[in-house]
């Protein structure tokens, strides 16, 4: 089993680590579960007799056994909700205990057994689901069913519970709860961070650094998903140029070319939908690509792009107008509508006055 981790649900690797954990936790369950009936309900050779043995206890640790692997089949099932995940999670670690606490209880018939190891197996699993707090919650909660059995097992076999398996059951618990949940938790949070930084570079690889758009790369990988086997999905593109650009860039110099680009690529955000995409192709160019739009739509969308585009830009206290040539397109793969946007675009730009 690997440390409980807050990454991404459906992330791959997150995936295969709880696939990971679940399949070994069943198998550890479904040996533990033979074991266990095995000691409880037959006698193998060579093996000691039990005094006065309760088989209720038997039976409880069998039945936490099952009802904590049918929620490991749960997890695997619901692996990419995190919030359903970890509540089988936390369900499968009180099991666990169950089951530990009633075989305990078996086996304390045992004259002199020493049974504390078996209260150490929920704190390790708890370690390896609920970091440190969990981890600390489990152990305490072990160490108070072991206070329990250790007062009652007069009463369940006519003498007491040798004190050094209580003394060791709590005091190695304690010990392992700390070092094994800091772990945890540590591991835990070098993963996060890990998975943070992976998602940091995947943004940046498809994003304008200047003006936080997508890029080509993100194009291309809708263009890629649109390249698939049978038809295209329908998409709508607008393909954009700013007039002047290259005159701004050698009047006011280069900083300011930036800064009128933030400007447009901030504007250009409030004209289009959270699912429409907007890219900086290189340059003073943009597209943009609408979410299920006709060719009516994608014409009302220039002209929201044209009026947000109307008032200058304030840059360093000058107003500098802003010109731009809209192309539009529907129908098709995109690399065949961005051809044809891109055409539309420079038929546009033909017709117009480039502002200065």
């Amino acid at each position: 089993m690997s440390t409980h981790a807050r990454t991404e649900a459906g992330d791959p690797a997150e995936q295969r680590r709880r696939r990971t954990t679940e399949r070994t936790g069943i198998v550890i369950r479904a040996i533990g579960f033979v074991a266990v009936a095995m000691i409880g309900f037959s006698k193998p050779p060579g093996a000691p007799v039990l005094l006065h043995p309760r088989r209720e206890f038997v039976v409880a640790a069998l039945v936490a056994l099952v009802a904590a692997n049918a929620f490991a089949f749960g997890a695997l099932r619901s692996g990419q909700d995190d919030r359903r995940y970890r509540r089988c999670g936390i369900v499968q670690v009180v099991l666990d205990t169950v089951a530990m606490v009633a075989l305990t209880a078996f086996m304390s018939a045992l004259p002199q057994a020493a049974t504390w190891p078996l209260m150490l197996m929920p704190i390790l699993v708890a370690a390896v689901r609920l970091q440190l707090l969990g981890t600390m919650l489990t152990w305490a909660g072990v160490s108070a069913s072991y206070a329990a059995l250790f007062a009652f097992t007069p009463r369940l076999y006519d003498r007491p519970m040798p004190v050094d398996n209580l003394l060791a059951g709590v005091g190695l618990g304690l010990v392992i709860a700390l070092l094994d949940g800091m772990r945890s938790r540590a591991a835990a949070r070098y993963l996060a961070e890990l998975h943070a930084a992976r998602a940091e570079l995947r943004h940046q690889s498809r994003h304008d650094p200047l003006t936080g758009l997508g890029n080509r790369t993100l194009l291309q990988e809708h263009a890629a998903r649109t390249a698939g086997g049978g038809p295209p999905p329908p998409v709508a593109v607008l393909n954009l140029d700013l007039d002047g650009f290259k005159d701004l860039n050698d009047t006011m110099g280069h900083a300011a070319g930036d800064e009128l680009l933030r400007i447009v690529a901030q504007r250009l955000r409030g004209c289009v939908k959270a699912s429409d995409v907007v890219i900086r192709l290189g340059g003073d160019e943009f597209v943009i690509l609408l979410d299920d739009a006709g060719l009516d739509a994608a014409h009302a969308v220039a002209g929201r792009v044209r009026a947000a585009l109307a008032a200058p830009a304030d840059i360093d206290g000058t107003a500098v107008p802003i010109g731009v040539s809209i192309g539009a397109a529907v129908g098709g793969a995109l690399e065949e509508v961005l051809h044809r946007a891109d055409a539309a675009m420079y038929a546009d730009k033909a017709t117009r006055r480039p502002r200065r």
